[in-house]
């Protein structure tokens, strides 16, 4: 299940191709959040917000690869990889409208 920390098994090219999906996805959002935050008033505010929380992302896309590289199995690093950042910023969305 767990392995030490001298044997770990690198990202296979499924586990990278998840990596990269999350990065162009992040970068997707990010870019068009860039380009339609131009309102006359807050577009300085919301090109902020639009930074922070996509580099909130990126930052939990690596955290994610990290704590995939802790297991062994295939079908639990996929599930890592795929589901912890874009969890972490619904919950991180939530947390702002509560």
């Amino acid at each position: 299940m767990v392995r030490s920390e001298k044997s770990r098994r690198p990202l296979s090219r499924l586990e990278k191709a998840a990596v990269i999906l999350q990065v162009a996805v992040a970068g997707t959002f990010g870019i068009v959040g860039l380009v339609q935050s131009d309102d006359p008033d807050w577009g300085g505010l919301l090109r902020f917000l639009v930074l922070m929380m996509t580099a909130l992302w990126f930052a939990g896309i690596v955290g994610s690869v990290f704590l995939a590289l802790v297991f062994e199995k295939t079908a639990i690093r996929l599930a890592i990889l795929l589901v912890v950042p874009l969890a972490a910023f619904a919950v991180m969305i939530g947390l702002a409208y509560v």
